[in-house]
């Protein structure tokens, strides 16, 4: 194999998983071998890299990070949720994570105001990163179970066009896939970028919007198709 080949695969591995902050551990401070050499060692657990873009020197060595304590701030920014999630590592390459948020602003709500997006939501996470955990791009697939109480929001792929001309108060309960790529900051920080889409499926009570509106229909039920998941993350990681 001429080194030509070698500096391709060797690039193509830095893309997919990145040298910058690499598990939290990357060791500026010991000198890195040629790729000559490294390249006779590929089967060895310990593989170094000359950084030559940056002409800093790293060391891809050590374990992955175990676990992480995170909160998505779009969604939170969006939604005025409060939000808290936990995500522990399975495999090398697998993680679970659970989250919930809620949103209880104007939840009893007024005569003159009831407009509110209060609920609850849990949701779990099975993921697989390409690189190692916690690094690069992922794929995943979640369970998600909500409780909400809407008033005066036009929410037309949840509950149709002329939405916000009423109030509903039900659950949905769902399922879907992800995408997403972690961006290392340092050893200890990291910012999540997600996508996901899936099904849900519905059961609602809808009131006339004024405060404690009359019934306009009982023990309704919808299926949704469309974003389930989305989020800028930032985590914190823990050995």
């Amino acid at each position: 194999m001429n080194s030509k080949v070698i500096y391709t695969v060797l690039l193509s591995l830095l893309i997919l998983c990145p040298v910058s902050g690499l598990r939290g551990q990357t060791d500026v401070g010991m000198s890195a071998r040629p790729l000559s050499e490294a390249a006779g060692s590929v089967s060895s657990p310990q593989i170094d890299l000359q950084h030559s873009l940056s002409g800093s020197k790293a060391v891809l060595t050590g374990t992955p990070m175990k676990f992480a304590i995170k909160t998505n701030l779009l969604y939170g920014g969006l939604a005025l949720a409060p939000n808290l999630g936990l995500e522990a590592g399975l495999g090398r390459r697998s993680t679970l994570a659970l989250g919930a948020g809620y949103n209880g602003w104007n939840l009893n709500g007024s005569a003159e105001d009831n407009r509110k997006l209060a609920h609850w939501l849990v949701q779990g996470e099975y993921r697989h990163w390409f690189c190692e955990r916690f690094n690069g791009h992922f794929i995943g697939g979640h369970l998600l179970y909500t409780k909400y109480n809407i008033s005066e929001h036009e929410m037309p792929l949840m509950f149709g066009k002329g939405s916000k001309e009423y109030r509903y108060d039900g659950w949905m309960a769902g399922v879907g896939f992800s995408y997403g790529y972690g961006l290392m900051l340092n050893r200890k920080w990291n910012i999540e970028f997600t996508i996901g889409v899936g099904y849900g499926y519905m059961r609602y009570d809808r009131y006339d919007c004024p405060h404690c509106g009359e019934s306009a229909g009982v023990g309704r039920q919808r299926n949704y198709f469309g974003p389930t998941s989305a989020g800028i993350t930032l985590v914190y990681l823990i050995k």
